[in-house]
């Protein structure tokens, strides 16, 4: 083979690979994710109050996640406190857990256009007095939501039907939210079929609705 014939083999083997290199290149953070995330930043303050997460997790008291990394000169899959999918660019989890923040969390907060969430902890920080809103049921891809010593409080005392109804939904904490006071909807349990632990701990229920589920307490 002439060298011409082996440099023509080359370059259409390099066009190849560089053309399958960049379909198999994971996606970057598109602006309908990013600017939900810098605009629930934005109602939200960082206080100086002392964390009992060290006391409760045993973790650090300082902030975990530092919000000051949440800009558009970087990629918003590379913020702290965020991960992607990997091949479509989408936020699946958000961990702003231990943060110090402060805010009201309502039906008008940017958090619920995050519609592929998988994993939601939001537990230590101080959101009173945020009602849970039934936006939560939203998350239809949601396997994981701690909303626990957050201060939030139920609409008329309840939580919402909704959550109940997230049918990935395994893991529910609401632990430590002292103003979440009441009863629960009254909806049968299994319709979220994958729920398998409810962590209660200081919450003032008094009962469950009936006995077709039975929630494992953390």
């Amino acid at each position: 083979m002439g060298n011409k014939q082996l440099s023509v083999v080359l370059f259409v083997f390099v066009c190849h690979e560089l053309a399958f290199s960049s379909s198999t290149l994971p996606q970057l953070c598109n602006k309908d994710q990013s600017i939900p995330l810098l605009k629930f930043k934005q109602t939200l303050i960082v206080s100086s109050f002392t964390s009992g997460c060290v006391i409760i997790y045993g973790q650090n008291s300082y902030p975990k996640t530092k919000m000051n990394t949440w800009d558009m000169s970087r990629d918003c899959c590379l913020w702290d406190g965020v991960i992607c999918d990997e091949f479509t660019g989408h936020v699946i989890e958000l961990d702003l857990s231990c943060s110090h923040l402060e805010g009201i969390i309502d039906s008008n907060c940017s958090l619920f256009q995050l519609a592929h969430l998988q994993k939601l902890d939001l537990y230590f920080n101080d959101f009173y007095p945020s009602e849970i809103s039934h936006l939560f049921g939203r998350f239809s891809h949601l396997t994981h939501l701690d909303l626990s010593y957050s201060n939030f409080t139920g609409l008329h005392g309840a939580l919402p039907e909704s959550i109940f109804h997230l049918l990935n939904l395994q893991v529910l904490n609401l632990g430590g939210n002292f103003q979440l006071s009441g009863y629960f909807p009254k909806t049968k349990w299994n319709s979220s079929a994958s729920l398998r632990g409810l962590r209660l701990s200081y919450v003032p229920f008094s009962a469950f609705p009936g006995t077709h589920f039975r929630p494992i307490l953390m």
